[in-house]
């Protein structure tokens, strides 16, 4: 037999009256219990605190967990980024970042935006005019764009 919360209602009104279902009633039925089921119910409680309190941590790790998770694709993404701008021409890695830096700066973008393009190679460093080949370090242009002078 399933019971509805009308039974329930009922069944408190028949054991303990109708006001125990205010305030001053639970109050009253609290003074009733036996040290036992005193201590009982302060343990339940207790464990209801701790539960809402260690779910409001996993909560939290939950969310730091998930920004961590974006950050380090992010750092991926750069890495990577690095790397290309380097086989490509770059001076050094750090010069690299500071292009990608230079770059998200000037056009309003996040590096981890300015790190997708020239994963994606819709961005690299741009050709000296020479006709050689050669990159210079510290201009990153759309794939296909004429080069800046």
């Amino acid at each position: 037999m399933v019971t509805t919360g009308n039974d329930r209602t009922a069944a408190v009104d028949a054991e303990f009256g109708h006001d125990a279902r205010s305030m001053a009633g639970i109050a009253s039925i609290l003074s009733r219990l036996t040290d036992d089921e005193a201590a009982v119910t302060q343990a339940l409680r207790e464990i209801a605190t701790i539960r809402r309190s260690d779910t409001h941590a996993l909560s939290d790790l939950i969310d730091e967990v998930a920004q961590l998770r974006i950050a380090l694709d992010s750092r991926i993404s750069v890495e990577q980024a690095k790397g290309m701008l380097f086989a490509n021409g770059a001076e050094s890695l750090r010069s690299a970042f500071e292009v990608m830096r230079s770059h998200a700066r000037s056009h309003n973008l996040t590096l981890h935006d300015v790190a997708a393009g020239v994963v994606s190679g819709t961005l690299g460093l741009s050709g000296d005019g020479a006709g050689d080949g050669s990159l210079v370090s510290g201009v990153l242009v759309a794939a296909g764009s004429p080069s800046p002078r």
